[in-house]
Order: C-alpha cells, then sequence, then structure tokens
C-alpha cells in the first residue's frame, strides 16, 4: 500500500497503467526476485491486487530511494506512535546510505524493514481518513459527571492527497473483491484491505523458508471507513499465506463488529439466512409502506375494533404494554433514522412481529408511531441508504 499510493502521489504511476511483470520473475542487485505465480502485463491496481512484487519493484524504482524512504517515514514507520504505552517499538527501518542494490526492491514488498501491528493500522487508517496520519489513542474522551473533556490527538499530519486516498481505497478495494483478499470478503459490506505474508527471520540471520508472518488488513466499509482491523497470525501451521491463513479471520470478526456497532450496510445482502430476514432491495414495498389507505385496517388485525387504533396522547412517551377494553395493546415506535438491528431489538421487547423491506436506515413504517395495535402485530419497516 505504501509503495503503491508513494507512487500515485509523486505522479509516476497510475493506477490503470500496464506493467510487464514478466512472468513473475526479475534480477535486482544480482538477485533474483519471484512473484507466487507467473504473471505478464498487469496494471498498477492489479500488481495490488495480486500481490506482484515484480510489479511493485517496477513501480518503486521510479520514485527512487530517498523519495521512498521519505514516504515510508511520513506514514509513521521507523518511529513511535505516542500512543502511550509501555514498551512501544519504533521498528526497524534503515536509511537510505545503509541500503544495498536490492534494498530499495525489498522495502517495496515488505522485506527489510521491520514495523510494529499499531504503526500498520495507522498507517492503513491514514488511507481511511483522507490521507491524514492521526496519532491513536487508548483514551478520546473523559466524563466527569456532567463535564465531558475530549482528548483530541496531540499531533496529525497528511500523507496523501484526499485524491490519492480515494484512488488507494477503490484499489484495496479491488484486493478484495477479486484478488488475494477474496476470503474477506463481507455480507452486506465493502472491504478494502491486503494481504500479507512475511517470511520470518531464521537465527542465522537470513529470511526462514518455513517460518512466516501471515496478515490481512482492512477498512470496512471501503464506500465509508467506520473501522480499520489487523489480524497478523505468527507462525502458522499448513496454510502459510495471508489470503489463506488471515483473511478469513479477519471476515468473521469485522462481519460481528460491524453488526455490533450497528454499521450500516453499503452492500446487497448475499446469505440466505440474512436474506430470509431482509427482502430484496429491489423488491417493492408492501401496499402498506407505498401509501396508506384510510380503509386499510391495521396490520395485524382482520379489521379494526374499538380502541385498537387509538393513538397515543400528542407529545406522548408511551411505550411498553397496555390494556385497553380488556386487552393488552401496545405502542408502535417511532424506527425513524434506526437501523435492521435496532428496530429488531425494539419489535422483540414489545412482543412485535417484523417484516423488513431494503437496506440501510428506517425510513417508513406501518403502522405510524404511536398506533395502538395488539400485542403479536406485524410491523412493516422500509428500510434506505
Amino acid at each position: 500500500m505504501v509503495t503503491i499510493s508513494s507512487a500515485i502521489q509523486d505522479g509516476v504511476a497510475k493506477p490503470t497503467e500496464v506493467i510487464d511483470c514478466q512472468m513473475g520473475s526479475m534480477i535486482l542487485g544480482g538477485r533474483v526476485i519471484h512473484d507466487a505465480e507467473r504473471l505478464g502485463d498487469l496494471t498498477v491496481s492489479q500488481v495490488l491486487a495480486y500481490s506482484s512484487n515484480v510489479g511493485a519493484i517496477k513501480v518503486v524504482l521510479r520514485l527512487g530511494e530517498q523519495r521512498f524512504y521519505d514516504h515510508i517515514l511520513n506514514f509513521g514507520f521507523g518511529a513511535k506512535t505516542d500512543i502511550g504505552l509501555p514498551g512501544e517499538e519504533r521498528g526497524l527501518l534503515m536509511p537510505p546510505d545503509r541500503w544495498s542494490g536490492v534494498s530499495i526492491g525489498e522495502i517495496a514488498i515488505g522485506q527489510g524493514i521491520a514495523v510494529t501491528a499499531l504503526q500498520l493500522v495507522d498507517a492503513y487508517s491514514a488511507i481511511a481518513n483522507g490521507g491524514m496520519l492521526i496519532q491513536p489513542r487508548i483514551v478520546k474522551d473523559i466524563f466527569r459527571g456532567n463535564t465531558h473533556q475530549p482528548l483530541p490527538p496531540q499531533w496529525e499530519h497528511r500523507v496523501v492527497s484526499p485524491q490519492t486516498a480515494a484512488t488507494m481505497r477503490q484499489m484495496l478495494k479491488g484486493v478484495v473483491d477479486y484478488g488475494t483478499g477474496r476470503g474477506a470478503q463481507l455480507d452486506g459490506y465493502s472491504a478494502a484491505g491486503k494481504t500479507g505474508t512475511a517470511q520470518k527471520v531464521d537465527p542465522n540471520g537470513r529470511y526462514s523458508h518455513t517460518h512466516y508472518v501471515a496478515s490481512f488488513i482492512g477498512m470496512v466499509p471501503a464506500s465509508r471507513p467506520a473501522l480499520t482491523i489487523l489480524v497478523s497470525i505468527d507462525t502458522p501451521h499448513g496454510a502459510i499465506y495471508g489470503a489463506e491463513v488471515a483473511a478469513p479471520a479477519w471476515k468473521e470478526i469485522a462481519q460481528q463488529v460491524l453488526s455490533y456497532l450497528n454499521v450500516p450496510r453499503d452492500e446487497p445482502v448475499r446469505s440466505p439466512v440474512l436474506m430470509a430476514s431482509l427482502r430484496s432491495p429491489s423488491a417493492p414495498l408492501p401496499r402498506s409502506l407505498e401509501a396508506p389507505q384510510a380503509s386499510d385496517p391495521p396490520i395485524g388485525t382482520s379489521q379494526a375494533t374499538p380502541g385498537s387504533a387509538d393513538r397515543a396522547p400528542e407529545g406522548s412517551l408511551e411505550t411498553g404494554t397496555v390494556v385497553i377494553n380488556d386487552g393488552p395493546l401496545v405502542v408502535v415506535p417511532d424506527f425513524s433514522g434506526l437501523n435492521e438491528r435496532r428496530v429488531a431489538d425494539q419489535c422483540q421487547a414489545l412482543g412485535l412481529q417484523l417484516t423488513l423491506s431494503g437496506l440501510g436506515l428506517a425510513t417508513v413504517q406501518s403502522p405510524a408511531p404511536g398506533i395502538r395495535v395488539p400485542e403479536g402485530s406485524t410491523v412493516e419497516v422500509g428500510f434506505a441508504r
């Protein structure tokens, strides 16, 4: 990500430009560097999506050592983040005057450099934040009774332009959509990220061919990031690649966290289980959600009965079960602006059945807020982005 975004920022590469990846092999500084697969002509976007070492090295050579090194520093590598935790490391990053003839190529693909997980998350979050690198914090706000004291970051600076950040988010989305990160594809959310497979160093100081660190880092949703998540697996057994080991684990974590935080979906739902409870976004709304009819009885009843459609008093905050005419009734809440999970939770608490249509946040419902309906009645709610 740092290699490609630096080249795009400096105008030496474009996402659609074609790079000859030489069928996955090239010589740099007297050493042969391979790709995991025999790749030929790829666009710069595909170089990122398919993790082509050859393509990345060809791109970074256009930058040169000093410019590339400056970009790496600007992304926060080689320095502590000042998060305030004891024992934080700077990582390992040598200056260009100590690089060998092959160092620029090694660092471009993640070798010859050591980074912390926190540095990596911060750097990818800069792409999510429109190009701004922001100091990470453990404590965001302090509350003392009614007094609220926000704790802003002590520093932040721009690493790439908003245009470059937007371009990179789209390219990193391609990694998940069709590249090495397909195992991280989510249901109902777009994702943008990158797989990583790093060789560990043997006791003799050489890169191991048996011990690796497999990783996947991604931001979600890709269209409007709310989270950056890193999964890093030290010395996996069996499968070794980040695409095989880390991406599926990342998917499971991200899917649950997004649901827990009630982040609105930005992609269609594919899961048969979810589709059973969420109608297709293209499906027409029920007639009762299209336009209320004066002659329509309240949903869940065969016909209106005295008291069953009584509206709560103006401004009333009454919710829950009430008893009118010796029958249990509930007051329908106002679901406007809520996501599917919060609507479902409220309906469950009130004993109401729920029918959903669309995706996003609640925009229309039937019966209307404040209507009293028998417990067990069906409420229809339409959602939109």
